[in-house]
């Protein structure tokens, strides 16, 4: 008995995510997806195009989520709606709600469309901290430099936190808002 044309999609997006997952898009293989699928090579490329559009429709929901929240935090007419303590926890919730997208958005995306994900993230955060962090600070400590320097300690230390998450929500909330803190004396 054939399974639903439903059914064999997901199977077969539930496996990529597994692969992609674990050897990220430069080293997943269609033929190992497949197999995780139980179908062959042949009858994934009748649902996707190829191993890019595959990634996409795995990552599709995750990416429409950041770049909602990335177009929140551009817009500078909402400069005080999404302040960086925001963006950081509006990160976190992204990430336990699709962990393993989010992972494979940031460390496995090497060779796609999407490689430059967490350099977009902290051009985003860059672009925060300069309206509303550097102003705060005296004239003679406002240096260019500073809110990408920032912002590149804030995403990636952040995503230290996130990769080595444990389970422990709290533990995972406490740490991203004490690494804003220390970074910006928010006293949250």
């Amino acid at each position: 008995m054939q399974k639903p044309k439903d059914e064999v999609r997901q199977a077969i997006l539930d496996a990529a995510l597994d692969e992609f997952y674990i050897y990220g898009f430069k080293r997943a293989s269609i033929r190992n997806i497949a197999e995780r699928a139980g179908i062959t090579p042949g009858n994934v490329y009748c649902y996707f195009g190829g191993k890019a559009e595959l990634y996409s429709a795995v990552l599709e929901q995750t990416m429409e989520e950041l770049n909602r929240l990335v177009r929140m935090a551009v817009r500078r007419e909402n400069s005080r709606v999404l302040s960086i303590e925001n963006m950081a926890k509006g990160v976190t919730e992204l990430f336990l709600k699709n962990r393993k997208q989010f992972l494979i958005l940031v460390n496995g995306s090497a060779g796609s469309r999407y490689e430059n994900a967490k350099g977009e993230l902290i051009r985003i955060a860059s672009l925060r901290i300069e309206l509303e962090y550097i102003p705060l600070l005296p004239e003679e400590k406002r240096d260019p430099l500073l809110s990408d320097m920032l912002a590149a300690a804030a995403v990636e230390g952040i995503l230290t936190v996130l990769v080595r998450y444990d389970g422990d929500r709290e533990r995972l909330y406490g740490l991203v808002s004490a690494l804003i803190n220390q970074l910006f004396g928010t006293g949250n």
